[in-house]
């Protein structure tokens, strides 16, 4: 397996060539399934697709993993996947996605103590090589990226 997929990594530098070729619906689906059949590990993968993708992308992944592997990935990540990633997973995957993200993120960070932040952020920046605040400002948008980058 790929040592990105292990590390829940998506970033252009941890995927192949070919990859990028594919639709992308498609190249989701099958990174999904990679991070399914994986370790525990490969699980942020699959929250950083749910998280960063529109709902249109979500429907179009979802359609094309049914399509290529006969299985629902919504069916594969409730009897593959456990714990607190199953439940942002679950929340993350429905029609109003990007609400539901939101709500989850914003729940984590306003319900911790600023030293819980600092050591959330220290841990982030350790594990994926890149400080949290520089992700949020990437993958959020006006307002709600500028409340969550003052919290942290």
């Amino acid at each position: 397996m790929e040592p990105w997929v292990e590390q829940g990594l998506m970033t252009s530098k941890h995927t192949s060539p070919g990859q990028w070729t594919m639709h992308p619906w498609e190249r989701d689906a099958r990174m999904a399934r990679k991070a399914l059949d994986g370790r525990p590990q490969a699980y942020g993968l699959l929250i950083e697709l749910a998280c960063t993708r529109s709902s249109d992308e979500l429907l179009g992944a979802r359609k094309a993993y049914q399509s290529l592997y006969g299985e629902s990935i919504k069916e594969d990540v409730a009897s593959r996947v456990e714990g607190i990633e199953r439940q942002i997973l679950d929340s993350a995957m429905k029609a109003n996605a990007n609400e539901n993200e939101k709500e989850a993120l914003t729940r984590v960070i306003v319900t911790r103590a600023n030293v819980d932040i600092k050591v959330i952020a220290e841990e982030y920046n350790k594990q994926y090589g890149t400080p949290l605040t520089k992700k949020i400002e990437d993958v959020a948008l006006g307002n709600y990226k500028d409340f969550l980058v003052t919290l942290v």
